[in-house]
């Protein structure tokens, strides 16, 4: 039978069918994952094929050692966001090891990425809920590392990530052994030469390994080319210049014993991309629902939902069957947006979860979903704005809305009520719930370009996302239809203008919005109070990465800051908060007040002088108090970083912090999340050789920071947070 599905695979190459059951679904990413029984989860023949080799799965609902966050690699792949911007000529020698760096626009710690997801943590009673991505021990022939063996762990050497083709490495010393990502280091030269025979995902490796003699040989020949042209399998890096897939982990912090869980492994996606990152919420009985991230055509969303209320321990897979988007989005004669005859549940890309509160456990999910026509899909629909712009070639990503709700009898979520949001080119949204009253704001991709994010709209719904209404500018709140698909429709909602819309326009892009966090402040169940955060890049800028269009590549030019729009409830205003931001993906989070009076922003500052080309930063608040008649700042920088910029020390001793999560119904003790690590030096980490880690931390009101443990015994329920500075399994020196 395996051989006879795997065959009409082969048949028909181009028509990957999405079937009703995720399992049976080779795009829906569970082919790492084993059940508590031991048995391989997916049902798709290849990948349970794999996933028996014993080689490499590993078992969910599993307890870790500690907290070990994801590192996304400096490196960029070949001809892919590879370079610096390029007025300096295509890369630059950052590091000063006489070699020139390329990095990509994604550079820095993720474990708690993206803006795009929320919440990614949420309290609940007395505890705080929270999920993150990071390293895994893959399962061989059953077994695990022991106690003793991750406690007696080494921190290995490090090593500098700036040799990545081969250079001098005099930082690392001689006779090291191997770097984490597949490089051999030969004592003799002191230099570092890649060797993909010792890459975690070498082709070869990855090919032979797996192979199934009930295969035939062409469907792998297929498998081949597309692994190398990242088209099949998501972690296809030749270049051993990134981790090698995710690990989704829950954690919960008591507020009443101040000390936090070990975490659980709820999943294990086969991917490295922190797109595919999770959101937790718990709902009015205190099951608590994890959504991993879907992204693009293929890579599926996956949900899981506590078998016990409020107990971490055991989460069960509640993923709904495939939703047919083909037939909501056909709204063009002999088209769909979709493959045809495909039910595509897939699409949940950058999830906002909310709980919707006396609605029979209800939550309202907003989301994105991707339209077909790129990177191997079917082919471009053209000629319809709300998918691909009129010449084709990029690909749309929608904004959509749903209810989520258990079904005791089928045991899996069900999607309802689907709408879609806003369909012009493309958008990003970010948002945040209180009680019914969601506030949503998002921007437009231009062209349906995904960099070429500009201006910032905003609606609101006062009953769970169900009915919609924008602020027109007299302040006065209106009814919405949805969805948003022409001009008139965004300009409705807009908050401010980077660019015109309109798809006869091919000005160049040079202002950019991107979207960091939004809080609310309500009374009863209505709106009053709205606080956007963003970063832009190229405001009212003339130097070379703005007027060459190229504001979302890495540059070390001084082309960023961040802005707050602010609703006071009868007009909206704009402001600049800071220009010690040097990356588009460098995010800060606010959290406001009981009055609604004031509002604190953390975000990671790099002031000018240190601008690196790395997103991330050291972490400082600005305050405002904001009233009726006035508003007024003030700026607490929690720590800065004391080293110069440009100088081997200063990079081997580099702490970027980025990605500051703030907490949904968060107390004034933890209001928010973030992650850390040095993104230019590497360290593997105890748990995986093959992959680098980075701590987590919790940020008080205060601007209190405290890290989660890194090891907890297996005798310890709980562990308290730690106060530490200097290099605790990871690389990264953490000066606070």
């Amino acid at each position: 039978m395996k051989k006879i599905i795997l065959s009409l695979l082969c048949i028909a190459p181009a028509a990957y069918a999405i079937t009703d059951d995720p399992k049976s679904d080779i795009f829906n990413v569970y082919k790492y994952l084993r059940d508590s029984q031991g048995n391989c989860v997916t049902q798709e023949p290849l990948s349970k094929n794999r996933c028996e080799s014993k080689t490499t799965a590993v078992t969910k609902n599993t307890e870790a050692f500690g907290y070990l966050g994801h590192v996304w690699g400096t490196k960029a792949r070949y001809g892919y966001n590879s370079r610096v911007n390029a007025d300096f000529g295509g890369s630059q020698d950052l590091d000063l090891d006489g070699v020139n760096d390329s990095i990509t626009k994604y550079s820095g710690p993720v474990s708690t990425y993206t803006a795009k997801h929320y919440p990614v943590a949420v309290k609940s009673g007395n505890y705080t809920y929270f999920v993150y991505s990071g390293p895994f021990t893959t399962d061989i022939n059953g077994g695990r590392p022991s106690e003793s063996e991750i406690a007696m762990a080494t921190v290995h050497t490090p090593y500098s990530m700036g040799d990545i083709n081969g250079s001098v490495n005099s930082a690392a010393g001689f006779g090291k052994g191997d770097s984490p990502f597949g490089h051999a280091y030969y004592s003799s030269t002191g230099t570092y030469t890649l060797n993909k025979a010792r890459c975690y995902f070498s082709t070869t490796n990855y090919l032979g390994s797996f192979y199934d003699p009930n295969t035939p040989e062409n469907y792998y020949e297929r498998e081949y080319r597309n692994h190398l042209s990242n088209l099949f399998d998501p972690d296809g890096d030749i270049q051993c210049n990134r981790s090698n897939a995710l690990g989704i982990y829950v954690g919960k912090y008591n507020h009443v014993t101040k000390k936090v869980s070990r975490p659980v492994l709820v999943h294990a996606k086969y991917t490295d991309d922190p797109h595919d990152n999770a959101v937790i919420n718990v709902d009015e009985d205190n099951n608590i629902l994890i959504v991993v991230a879907a992204r693009g055509p293929r890579r599926g969303a996956i949900m899981y939902r506590t078998q016990i209320a409020g107990d971490i321990k055991s989460f069960a897979d509640v993923t709904p069957n495939n939703f047919d988007y083909a037939s909501v989005l056909n709204q063009t004669a002999g088209k769909t947006l979709f493959e045809k005859n495909s039910k595509q549940y897939r699409g949940m890309a950058y999830p906002k979860l909310f709980a919707l509160p006396n609605s029979g456990n209800k939550y309202r999910i907003i989301y994105n979903v991707y339209c077909k026509g790129r990177y191997g899909d079917q082919a471009p629909v053209i000629n319809h704005i709300s998918c691909n712009r009129p010449t084709g070639g990029y690909q749309a990503r929608q904004l959509h809305t749903a209810v989520l709700k258990y079904d005791a009898v089928s045991r899996k979520m069900v999607v309802s009520n689907h709408q879609t949001i806003a369909a012009y080119g493309g958008h990003y949204a970010i948002a945040k719930a209180k009680g019914n009253v969601i506030s949503l704001a998002f921007n437009l991709h231009k062209n349906a370009h995904g960099d070429d994010r500009i201006n910032l709209y905003h609606i609101f719904s006062e009953d769970g996302g169900y009915n919609w209404k924008y602020i027109d500018r007299f302040g006065n709140r209106k009814a919405l239809a949805l969805p948003l698909t022409t001009i008139s429709d965004f300009t409705k909602a807009e908050v401010f203008k980077d660019h015109d819309i309109d798809y006869s326009n091919s000005e160049t892009v040079i202002t950019r919005t991107y979207m960091k966090d939004i809080d609310v402040y309500v009374e009863g169940n209505s709106l009053k109070k709205v606080y956007i955060l963003t970063v832009k890049s190229c405001d009212s800028s003339t130097l070379t990465a703005c007027t060459n269009g190229q504001g979302y590549l890495p540059t070390t030019q001084l082309i960023h800051s961040m802005h707050r729009s602010f609703f006071n409830g009868v007009s909206w205003s704009t402001t600049k908060l800071t220009d010690n931001v040097d990356h588009n993906y460098s995010t800060g989070m606010v959290s406001r007040s009981l009055d609604g009076k004031r509002y604190d922003v953390f975000y990671p500052r790099t002031i000018d002088s240190r601008n690196n080309a790395l997103a991330g930063g050291y972490v400082s608040r600005v305050t405002e108090y904001i009233t009726a008649t006035s508003s007024s700042k003030s700026f607490l920088e929690v720590n800065i970083a004391s080293r110069s910029p440009y100088k081997k020390d200063y990079y081997k001793n580099l702490c970027e912090f980025n990605y500051m999560r703030s907490v949904l119904h968060g107390s004034d003790d933890i209001i928010g999340i973030f992650s850390g690590a040095n993104p230019y030096r590497f360290e593997p980490s105890t748990v995986n050789n093959n992959m680098a880690a980075s701590p987590l931390f919790f940020l008080s009101r205060s601007g209190e920071i405290k890290r989660l443990p890194t090891y907890i015994p297996s005798s310890a329920l709980e562990a308290n947070l730690e106060l530490v500075d200097g290099d605790h399994y990871i690389s990264c020196k953490v000066d606070l």
